[in-house]
């Protein structure tokens, strides 16, 4: 029950039949915005907004060869490559799958790397996807190792106790990430992991984004959409 929502969400975006379901999923979803965003910060002009390079994968590669491939985004504190996977479509549209953005939600983690299973036996999807199944692999660990109420204080959400919400870290609406400016809409420095993502997606474009997470409150559970 607690995989239902991401497994739902990522059927929508990546079943054969996508290029059919953009009105099923507007229908279905509940549109969702808790976030309120400050002007835009000050920033340096860099010199390169937009990078394919990553530690051990190139994107612009990946794609090119239309062919299934693995690399790693780059390395936790704790040395733990973040992964990242691609898998080529049939078509030109593009999307992006994260799981374990909040490392405590270890089933998002799971659903992600269910997906990977399914991809790898073969048959192409509509988008063309890259999947990156954990993205905090430290804080994962974290909740992994905790034994006693892991779910009820959300042991591995945070990557230290002061930690921004790493479902928060990122730009002003409609400007980009700056990499000579790693910053949020607040001014506040983006964690690598996060940095590695807007990276990711700056360099994709992807046409759909699915953000995988776990709630503890089955009847809050669905498929939020943000409207712009």
């Amino acid at each position: 029950m607690r995989k239902f929502l991401a497994t739902i969400a990522v059927f929508i975006c990546l079943g054969a039949s996508a290029q059919e379901q953009d009105l099923a999923f507007l229908y279905i979803s509940r549109f969702y915005n808790d976030s309120l965003y400050h002007p835009t910060v000050t920033a340096n002009k860099p010199s390169k907004i937009v990078s394919s390079r990553f530690a051990a994968f190139h994107l612009a590669d990946a794609i090119a060869m239309a062919k299934p491939a693995k690399g790693v985004l780059g390395y936790t504190k704790k040395n733990k490559p973040i992964e990242a996977y691609y898998f080529p479509g049939t078509s030109s549209k593009k999307a992006l799958v994260i799981g374990g953005v909040h490392g405590s939600e270890l089933s998002s983690v799971e659903v992600a790397k269910q997906l990977l299973a399914q991809l790898s036996k073969g048959e192409k999807p509509y988008y063309s996807v890259v999947i990156v199944p954990s993205l905090f692999p430290d804080n994962a660990a974290t909740a992994e190792g905790s034994k006693v109420d892991r779910v009820a204080h959300n042991v591995g959400r945070y990557s230290e106790p002061d930690a921004i919400d790493p479902n928060r870290q990122l730009p002003s609406l409609g400007k980009p990430f700056l990499p000579d400016n790693a910053v949020d809409a607040y001014g506040r420095e983006i964690e690598t992991e996060n940095q590695l993502l807007l990276q990711l997606i700056q360099a994709l474009e992807p046409d759909r984004i699915v953000n995988l997470h776990a709630i503890k409150d089955y009847g809050k559970s669905g498929i939020y959409a943000d409207p712009r």
